[in-house]
């Protein structure tokens, strides 16, 4: 099974099939060597935790471990409800491993980060029962691309040995910015590899639209957020609500 460049869970299977017949190991951030087939396999959760439990159930199958971080102070999911601590559990019991994703423009100070992410870092410990020892940034300032400098005391997943130093491709906005990952010069050489993605592009159907992609990932946020309000509101069986716009 060769990765065709489909965006689906279909997809994302092939991909890891493909890394995994190049001869490739998943490692740990601390393990990486830039001249050995090593794979740092990177999933930033921005909208939708429940779509990462097909994603890690296809990597338990295939016996990879995988990073997962997760944002502490989100306006669109609840890291502390009952249905995201159970995700993070489950994550750990398959060997994941958890980091904090952090929003670093919120605050755009470092000294203020510091103690801005030490907290969140200790917040997401205390929900997961799992050590944070590794951040990644939200939407990361081009200050923060190969800064050396640890943040909290925890590694971040942009410093030189993990981003320069190696190869790095990322479906940031549901597309390979940096070109197909098995396509990558370094792939060819058999070096190693940082590869980001986002849990919510790899939907259940093969899609190669991201606009309607978007558009299905808009639709869960509402049918998410209009479940709560309807079972948190007594009456909202009795509301007629002819236009479904709002989903």
């Amino acid at each position: 099974m060769v990765y065709k460049g489909q965006f689906s869970k279909i997809g994302y299977e092939s991909l890891l099939k493909t890394f995994l017949g190049l001869g490739y190991d998943t490692v740990k951030f601390q393990n990486i060597e830039s001249k050995k087939k090593h794979l740092i396999v990177r999933h930033d959760v921005d909208f939708l935790p429940e779509t990462v439990i097909e994603i890690s159930n296809i990597e338990k199958k295939l016996n990879i471990k995988a990073y997962y971080f997760f944002l502490v102070k989100s306006d669109i999911y609840n890291i502390f409800s009952d249905k995201c601590r159970k995700i993070l559990l489950d994550l750990i019991k398959s060997g994941h491993y958890i980091g904090l994703h952090f929003d670093y423009l919120k605050i755009n100070n470092r000294e203020a980060s510091e103690k801005e992410a030490l907290e969140q870092c200790n917040l997401l410990q205390s929900i997961s029962n799992s050590k944070i020892d590794t951040i990644s940034f939200h939407r990361p300032d081009k200050s923060l691309l190969n800064d050396n400098k640890k943040l909290a005391g925890r590694l971040h997943t942009y410093m030189p040995k993990f981003f320069s130093g190696i190869s790095y491709c990322s479906d940031s906005g549901g597309l390979w910015k940096h070109g197909s990952p098995i396509e990558n010069s370094a792939i060819k050489k058999g070096n190693a590899m940082q590869l980001l993605t986002h849990p919510e592009w790899w939907q259940s159907k093969i899609n190669t639209n991201r606009k309607s992609r978007i558009k299905s990932i808009l639709k869960q946020i509402g049918i998410n957020n209009l479940n709560y309000f309807k079972n948190n509101f007594s009456d909202f069986g009795k509301v007629n609500l002819k236009n479904k716009k709002y989903i």
